[in-house]
């Protein structure tokens, strides 16, 4: 995403004190300011025979963008798959790459939930009101608006949980529903009082997907503040889901989980493939470290350092891919220093860099894989690419 010559990173921390859905996820980006035009030729991409309607509505004296969704007929009621949905993006050609990716890691998120709740496989699942088009609308409309916003960085607050019912294809369901119950597992919820849904399965699952962290308000310059209304008109309740957007710069300190194991009896091949698919999986660091274990046999420590709210997967993947029967979970504080993407300038070509501010003093340094490249197609040694940007 884009990112400002001042060095300041667009943060936007997400304020669900009354729940988070989609549409309500959508209409507080554009009170933020979002362009629509590239938001209504998405929707008409994906169908066009849908409709979008944006508007200005008040709950509790608060003014806010509700956004509507207007589908052909029929079309609430109609079940889809997983692959249906990933068919429909592949047909959306004029879709920016990062948009497509995440919109997929999205339904996944959902469609994995949804597929543990109901005991099936994911790829034979499919869902009655989340398989509407208004699902996949939801999910690219917001990620297309904040690609458009610019925004690097997403933060949440916790998330409420209320009680009562929710009426569905195949009857009554308890607040929160299952698919939510599941997709909240080690994000921090507190309990309300209000007897209507507040969080949807869409609503958690782009949270799950897009926020860096969980909890506090993160250090920021806030530039602008807007509302998404929800559909719901409840007394004496402000049914919205705020936005802050701001410019962050200063160190930032994020809560993280730190799952480690130690193992003794893998190939070292093996073990970098499973470093690789935890990265791919969303993991912000892994690194293997040489032990000696008792008996003073020689092994290695494995670190994965994971997003709140990521841990049950990166864990998964950790159990399924190595021969280790057992790992150590933890929260712990990462400190971040501000930084920024770059490029620079060599005899041979321009590599991609990152620039960091530390107590007021920048460095610069060269991106691995793009000096990699230079090196490789220009047959020059990679240390004399690094020795020309220091």
């Amino acid at each position: 995403m884009d990112r400002r010559e001042d060095g300041h990173v667009n943060v936007l921390y997400v304020d669900p004190f009354s729940g988070i859905s989609g549409d309500m996820l959508i209409g507080a980006l554009i009170d933020l300011g979002a362009p629509t035009k590239e938001l209504i030729s998405t929707v008409k991409a994906i169908s066009q025979d849908a409709d979008l309607e944006i508007r200005d509505e008040d709950r509790c004296t608060i003014r806010g963008k509700r956004v509507i969704v207007h589908l052909p007929k029929g079309e609430e009621c109609k079940e889809r798959g997983f692959k249906d949905f990933l068919s429909i993006l592949e047909r959306c050609l004029t879709l920016d790459p990062w948009v497509k990716e995440r919109a997929k890691k999205i339904l996944r998120i959902l469609f994995e939930a949804e597929a543990r709740v109901h005991g099936q496989e994911v790829e034979r699942l499919h869902l009655h009101e989340l398989g509407s088009l208004d699902t996949l609308i939801d999910i690219v409309g917001a990620l297309v608006l904040i690609r458009t916003l610019g925004i690097e960085k997403i933060y949440s607050g916790p998330l409420p949980i209320s009680r009562g019912w929710i009426e569905t294809a195949h009857g009554k369901t308890p607040c929160p529903a299952p698919a939510v119950a599941v997709m909240a597992e080690g994000l921090p919820v507190y309990g309300v009082e209000t007897p209507y849904e507040l969080v949807t399965p869409t609503g958690i699952a782009l949270l799950r997907s897009l926020a860096k962290g969980f909890g506090e308000f993160p250090e920021m310059v806030v530039g602008h503040v807007g509302h998404g209304v929800g559909a719901r008109e409840v007394e004496g309740y402000p049914n919205l889901l705020r936005l802050w957007l701001g410019r962050e710069r200063r160190q930032t300190h994020t809560q993280v989980m730190e799952i480690t194991t130690v193992i003794d009896d893998m190939p070292g091949e093996i073990l970098s493939y499973v470093q690789g698919m935890l990265l791919k999986e969303g993991a912000l660091d892994c690194y293997i470290i040489p032990v000696i274990m008792k008996k003073g046999r020689p092994g290695v420590e494995l670190h994965v350092i994971s997003p709140v709210g990521h841990e049950a997967r990166l864990m998964e993947i950790v159990l399924r891919e190595t021969t280790t029967i057992g790992v150590r979970v933890r929260p712990a504080e990462r400190v971040c220093v501000p930084r920024e993407r770059t490029h620079i300038e060599t005899p041979w070509g321009r590599i991609d860099a990152k620039k960091v501010e530390i107590f007021g003093r920048e460095r610069t340094y060269p991106e691995y894989e793009s000096a990699r490249r230079l090196a490789e197609e220009g047959s020059i040694p990679l240390i004399e690419i690094y020795r020309s940007v220091k």
